[in-house]
């Protein structure tokens, strides 16, 4: 497909993980798709024959949405109507249909860009994940719309809450950085489902958060951009492709949902005591590696991101590597305390 400026386009499919057919049983299959349907029509209103639960039917209508990160049109305000033996939804639509359209091309030729500039001509899938994982975490900024702590919502975004924001406006919020990532894996035909959940954020407090799993190479995994861009750090991710074991650290979900990830794809060292620490550090900075992440044990007891630099630079003085015999340095930490997790830099 050609836009009007002439780009090639990419025709991009969901590959839908709530409406496979093996998440919710007959009927609420049957509803769900049509809703998709009603939704994709911009249907002024769809009616569900039966009785249900508004409730009920709001879930299903979130499952639709995130299985379809191109109905970023649909807003979160859609009423519903209850009668004897039916309930009529009546959608409110963010865009008309031309302007949706119009949008969905931006995105389009936005998403063309990403992928081929991206890609090496040998990549394989892996090489793609972590491709558009970087560029949502190093190219949008983590925005949100107001202090969950405040009354004051008025500078609420809905943009954000989409993947117009991460993709267009190069700003977001969870919701909106997890339809963005399953857009691009729906891209590059990698199964992906955004996953939602109560999770603490590095920047403090808790609060009802999206993030997404993958199947990758036979293998589930957990990928959190939006935590992840909060640094910035691809090279030092926390949450790219982690197991539920580490996921389940600082993030909550219906496991009986999800798929399994039982294992995490690039795991960070652990050491146990502060000798082991000092064993580890000296052995990263012997051959030349400045830069590295460590994970404490819960066995190691007092570690904060006060005490962790004051411990390495005592390793390094009590015997410098040669490295740093001939010049002063300085040691940078970031520290993820749910995941009791270390960056360390030494300058």
């Amino acid at each position: 497909m050609k836009s009007l400026t002439g780009d090639v386009i990419m025709q991009i499919k969901a590959i839908p993980y709530y409406g496979n057919g093996k998440i919710l049983s007959s009927p609420f299959h049957q509803i769900y798709e049509q809703l998709y349907s009603g939704f994709a029509a911009h249907k002024s209103e769809i009616t569900i024959a039966g009785k249900h639960n508004s409730d009920g039917l709001f879930r299903i209508v979130e499952f639709v949405l995130d299985d379809h990160p191109q109905l970023f049109f649909i807003g979160k305000q859609s009423s519903f109507i209850q009668e004897k033996n039916s309930i009529t939804i009546q959608p409110r639509y963010r865009y008309s249909p031309a302007d949706a359209a119009n949008i969905q091309m931006q995105i389009d030729r936005k998403v063309s860009s990403i992928l081929q500039s991206a890609f090496r001509a040998d990549a394989d899938i892996l090489d793609k994940v972590k491709a558009i994982y970087a560029f949502l975490v190093q190219n949008v900024k983590y925005c949100p719309d107001f202090d969950i702590n405040s009354n004051d919502h008025s500078s609420f975004d809905h943009t954000n809450h989409s993947m117009v924001g991460p993709l267009i406006n190069g700003k977001s919020v969870c919701e909106g950085y997890a339809r963005a990532f399953k857009y691009l894996c729906d891209a590059i035909k990698l199964p992906c489902v955004v996953v939602n959940g109560p999770a603490k954020s590095p920047l403090g407090g808790e609060e009802h958060h999206a993030w997404n799993i993958v199947k990758l190479k036979g293998a589930c995994y957990h990928i959190d951009a939006t935590w992840d861009s909060v640094h910035g750090d691809v090279k030092h991710s926390d949450y790219f492709c982690i197991s539920d074991e580490d996921a389940g650290k600082d993030h909550s979900w219906d496991r009986s949902l999800m798929p399994l990830c039982s294992t995490t794809l690039f795991p960070v060292p652990y050491v146990k005591g502060k000798k082991e620490f000092e064993q580890f550090v000296n052995a990263n900075v012997s051959q030349g590696t400045m830069s590295f992440s460590v994970r404490f044990d819960n066995q190691f007891v007092n570690i904060s991101e006060k005490s962790i630099p004051n411990m390495v630079v005592s390793f390094l003085e009590k015997n410098p590597p040669i490295a740093l015999r001939a010049r002063g340095f300085t040691v940078e930490v970031r520290w993820n305390e749910t995941q009791r997790k270390a960056v360390i830099k030494i300058c």
